[in-house]
């Protein structure tokens, strides 16, 4: 599902793209929500239960070739987070927050997730 908001205020114009979808990976159904701002993408990742317990914020900059990224929620320990909103920051080109709720026993889908993200997310919310 795409939903797709403009808005205008005082000659600024944002657009704001929001991309859902659900799919069963290795038995267990997980949900993303992709929301596409003018500059940046904010990625949500985890199952029905729906928590928010970590947030990692990657983006480029003009001194690096690799994206810088921080921790802003969550354990710092687990870059699972960190390392997808960079690969994504460096396939986009802009600032990219990701959320990634599956649990540590869930850690072998994340490629799965992944592919996910960058076959179906990025080019619907990209046109």
């Amino acid at each position: 599902e795409v939903i797709n908001l403009s808005l205008s205020s005082e000659g600024t114009h944002f657009n704001i793209q929001e991309f859902r979808f659900q799919r069963i990976i290795q038995d267990v159904w997980i949900n993303i929500q992709c929301i596409a701002m003018n500059r940046s993408f904010f990625i949500w990742i985890g199952t029905a239960g729906g928590s928010f317990e970590n947030l990692d914020l990657a983006m480029m900059t003009s001194t690096d070739s690799l994206p810088i990224s921080s921790v802003l929620l969550g354990n710092s320990s687990d870059t699972t987070g960190a390392a997808l909103s960079q690969r994504l920051s460096m396939k986009l080109g802009t600032q990219v927050y990701v959320s990634y709720n599956l649990p540590s026993s869930q850690s072998m889908m994340l490629e799965e997730v992944e592919r996910l993200i960058f076959k179906e997310v990025v080019p619907a919310i990209s046109t």
